[in-house]
């Protein structure tokens, strides 16, 4: 475990960017999200803002050369088979600090509101002088968004990494933010007999992308790791 910190902090390029992805960024946002109300909509809506920025520009930063042909930022990591597989576990470590982060910006602060019971898997509307005030979210749902944002983040991460022009980025990036907010609303709607079926559901859904994604990223590799083995006569 240590090993695999260490290796992928080496695909950081600043000495600081380490300390703000992996600690300051995360305690920050759970901090904010349960500080501000967590289960809330608003409060939903704000980090899923939030998240996607940060996201995406630690994307960028870290993998950008994969659309180059040159080997991503060491040489080392192409010159051998077992370069390729410390590669492969940069990339699922990457993915998994995405995941832990995201889960836990959605969902502890919205089970620590709720607590574990509260409401049971639909939503809860609390009423202020007769009038429906407020609407907090259960756990089920937080933890279908939280399935929903690691989906479009994968994504628009490797799609992101893969071009080279900013305006086509922005415009990506856009795009994928205007997806992930109408979905956030969308599945607020879904009933709750279909809330546990729509959970599995993107859960199978993320899993796929990260699969194809991760296959994707190191075949690319692959090929230029060859490619370099052909130019050199190896």
């Amino acid at each position: 475990m240590k090993n695999a910190l260490r290796l992928y902090t080496t695909f950081i390029p600043t000495r600081v960017l380490p300390w703000i992805m992996l600690l300051i960024y995360p305690a920050i946002a759970v901090l904010l999200s349960i500080s501000i109300g967590g289960g809330y909509l608003a409060t939903e809506f704000l980090m899923i803002t939030i998240v996607y920025i940060l996201e995406n520009l630690f994307s960028l930063v870290m993998f950008r050369e994969f659309e180059s042909k040159e080997p991503v930022r060491f040489e080392y990591m192409h010159s051998s088979e077992r370069g390729m597989r410390l590669f492969a576990n940069v990339i699922k470590m990457d993915t998994a600090r995405r995941f832990i982060i995201v889960i836990l910006v959605f969902m502890l602060p919205v089970l620590l509101y709720n607590g574990l019971h509260m409401g049971g898997a639909a939503g809860i509307t609390l009423e202020i002088d007769g009038e429906e005030a407020i609407s907090v979210i259960s756990p089920m749902y937080n933890l279908l968004l939280s399935f929903a944002m690691l989906s479009v983040l994968e994504l628009i991460g490797y799609i992101i990494k893969r071009i080279r022009s900013a305006t086509v980025i922005v415009l990506v990036l856009f795009m994928g933010y205007g997806i992930m907010m109408a979905a956030g609303m969308m599945m607020f709607g879904i009933p709750e007999k279909l809330l546990l079926a729509s959970v599995v559901l993107a859960a199978l859904i993320y899993l796929l992308i990260v699969i194809l994604i991760s296959k994707a990223v190191m075949k690319h590799e692959k090929e230029k790791f060859y490619d370099g083995m052909e130019e050199r006569g190896v």
